[in-house]
């Protein structure tokens, strides 16, 4: 690969349905090779057909990931939606919150996303909703960190999306996702998580390349919808070429996540099959669990 390749799977975009720029994508996919996207919105058609022409015409295949923590059905028209975490830790059921992982997880590979933003640390059933996920097949990006109980679940995770917050104790100038303390201090050293780490949205620190710079010296894999994606590659390129990022680094992000890739089975696998996707995608067994869940967690805040 290239400087410039390199530099390019390392940058995330969002892709949004209802906003898309069909001459935009095609350049960040096929043209820059950018190495995947956060799907938002779309609908049980245009979902799965948008994934099978990003990854045939991506150079390297794509992560796509989503953020489908409460199903599928709560982006995607057709699909299921689940009652909230905070519903099913309501019912005291971890067969519930399982359940809801592994047929979210089903609907989530069916339409082509092949990692989750989910499940969030502070949830009671997390490691009961990573083995929903896991057994349907589906990574798993923990929310987020810094958390207290954020260690007892590294080793079961996939990924780890880190945020834009103050952490005083570890770094006095940075915020988590651009401290070297944090990342590659607590993470990677002390918590010696060998995940992928993944950058909160860049675009809520601004448009400078600066961030960029600092996010992947401190130790990021993916740089997750900066504000201006061209540009963000092309300044990380120029940076290397500075001496302000180490090409190593690069090269550590870039393969970490290539493997990543491999493990899922995206490089013999890209394409959805889309004649699964009317039997699986908002099924009326899922919408039917997703019912009961709903029922018990109302019977539990003692409802009628």
């Amino acid at each position: 690969m290239t400087l410039r390749e390199k530099c390019a799977q390392m940058v995330f975009i969002e892709h949004r349905f209802e906003d898309h720029d069909p001459d935009l994508v095609s350049r960040l996919v096929r043209t820059e090779g950018i190495g995947g996207m956060v799907l938002s919105g779309g609908s049980v058609f245009d979902v799965p057909s948008f994934v099978n022409w990003a990854q045939k015409v991506a150079k390297f295949p794509l992560l796509v990931a989503a953020n489908y923590e409460d199903g599928a059905g709560a982006q995607v028209q057709g699909a299921t939606a689940f009652p909230p975490s905070g519903a099913i830790a309501a019912t005291g059921s971890t067969d519930f919150a399982q359940t809801k992982a592994r047929q979210t997880g089903l609907e989530a590979r069916t339409l082509g996303v092949r990692m989750v933003l989910a499940p969030s640390v502070g949830d009671p059933f997390a490691r009961a909703a990573i083995e929903g996920f896991h057994f349907s097949k589906v990574a798993v990006c923990l929310k987020t960190f810094p958390h207290p109980d954020i260690g007892g679940l590294l080793a079961e995770a996939d990924a780890v999306l880190v945020r834009h917050e103050a952490v005083p104790d570890l770094d006095d100038d940075a915020v988590a996702s651009q401290s070297r303390a944090a990342i590659l201090g607590i993470l990677r050293r002390e918590l010696r998580f060998e995940g992928l780490v993944i950058t909160d949205e860049l675009t809520r620190l601004g448009e400078g390349l600066e961030i960029v710079e600092q996010a992947a010296n401190a130790g990021a894999d993916v740089l997750l919808r900066p504000s201006n994606p061209v540009a963000a590659i092309e300044g990380l390129e120029s940076a290397v070429k500075g001496g302000r990022v180490g090409e190593s680094t690069i090269d550590r992000a870039v393969t970490r996540l290539l493997l990543r890739k491999e493990r899922m089975g995206l490089f013999a696998e890209r394409a959805v099959d889309v004649s699964r996707v009317e039997r699986v995608v908002g099924s009326q067994a899922h919408r039917a669990a997703a019912q009961r869940m709903a029922d018990a967690a109302e019977r539990a805040r003692g409802g009628s």
